[in-house]
Parts: C-alpha cells; sequence; structure tokens
C-alpha cells in the first residue's frame, strides 16, 4: 500500500511541477515575446509606416499550451513512426520556439545587470527618444520569436 501511495504522489507531482513550470514560463514569454499570427512576406528594411505598422499588427504574444508540451515530449521520446507527421512538426516547431524564448529569457534576467542598465536606459529614453517612439520598444526585433530562423533538433 505504501508504495504505490509513493508511486502516484510521485506521478502526481511530476505532472503538476511540469504543469507550473510551463505556466510560469508562459506567463512570462506572453507578456515580454510576440510571434507572427501569420506568415507573410516582409520587406527587409520597413521604411514605410504602413509596413511597420503592419509588421506589428501581424503580432501576438507568444504562447505554449501544456497539452503541446506534454505530447512533443511524449512522442519524441517514444514513438518514432510518428515523427513523420505533420502535426508533429508542427508541435516540435512550437516547441522549440518556447525553449529558445526561454533561454533569451533567462540570459536577461541578471539582477545586477537589470538594475544598471534600468538606471541608465531612464536617463536616456527620456533624453533622446519621443514618447512615441518610447512606445515601439516593445515590437523590435529582438522580442520577436522568427520560427523561419529556428533549427529543429
Amino acid at each position: 500500500m505504501g508504495g504505490q501511495g509513493a508511486a502516484v504522489m510521485f506521478a502526481i507531482r511530476l505532472l503538476v511541477g511540469n504543469f507550473q513550470k510551463t505556466a510560469y514560463q508562459n506567463s512570462l514569454l506572453r507578456l515580454l515575446y510576440t510571434r507572427e499570427k501569420s506568415r507573410r512576406r516582409r520587406s527587409v528594411l520597413a521604411d514605410d509606416a504602413e509596413e511597420v505598422q503592419a509588421e506589428i499588427n501581424n503580432r501576438e504574444p507568444e504562447v505554449f499550451n501544456y497539452y503541446t508540451y506534454v505530447s512533443s515530449q511524449l512522442i519524441s521520446a517514444c514513438c518514432c513512426c510518428l515523427k513523420q507527421r505533420e502535426w508533429y512538426k508542427v508541435r516540435k516547431q512550437q516547441a522549440s520556439a518556447h525553449n529558445e524564448a526561454f533561454k533569451r529569457l533567462s540570459n536577461e534576467i541578471d539582477i545586477l545587470n537589470f538594475i544598471r542598465t534600468s538606471r541608465q536606459l531612464r536617463l536616456l529614453t527620456h533624453t533622446v527618444l519621443r514618447t512615441n517612439q518610447r512606445q515601439l520598444v516593445q515590437y523590435f526585433k529582438a522580442y520577436h520569436i522568427d520560427y523561419e530562423k529556428l533549427t529543429i533538433p
């Protein structure tokens, strides 16, 4: 009886722990990173204000659900026959994008560097940038996950 209870508790801890980790990552990534809503041909340099607006409007928050995480992990671990399916490739690409976004976020989180940079940035943004330019900072390409440039392992 004790061994079964321990096995059940281990399985519950494993599932709930991974769910909580994925939920935490998603909440951070949804606020900080974007992805394209739909594939469209992009210009290399967007000079026109309408092109910039179209590029911004074509973005949505980076979201990755737990079901996709679990299914891509299970299939990659045990099923070699399903890896050739298109839906698996899409899920694997989503998982790679999620991992890439979380790696970027992990590299950006450094409290001392953040405090120094925040102090310097506050002074510079109010000195150099106008209000509408400050509002565009969140749409920079550095905060955008580009699916076309990802390598799928």
